[in-house]
């Protein structure tokens, strides 16, 4: 993160993993970008966890968990996605 602002970030979970709907978007300059986790896997995509895990992610997760597993202090308690 730059300073933590979704605008602010070259990566995000705005959209969801592999999503086909919204196309990647970036303004050219390093101030604004909405680009989702994307990968050749077919159904999801691989993650690397703080905690140094990696799990396969569906593209099918709930938007809401999706997202709260990007936040850095939001103290939010996930269950198993």
């Amino acid at each position: 993160w730059i300073n933590g602002h979704l605008a602010d970030t070259m990566y995000n979970h705005w959209y969801g993993p592999n999503d086909t709907v919204h196309p990647d978007c970036h303004n050219g300059f390093h101030n604004y970008a909405l680009v989702s986790a994307r990968s050749a896997h077919q159904g999801g995509v691989q993650c690397s966890l703080v905690d140094g895990s990696v799990r396969f992610v569906s593209e099918n997760i709930n938007l809401d968990t999706w997202r709260q597993l990007a936040t850095r202090a939001g103290g939010e308690v996930l269950g198993e996605f």
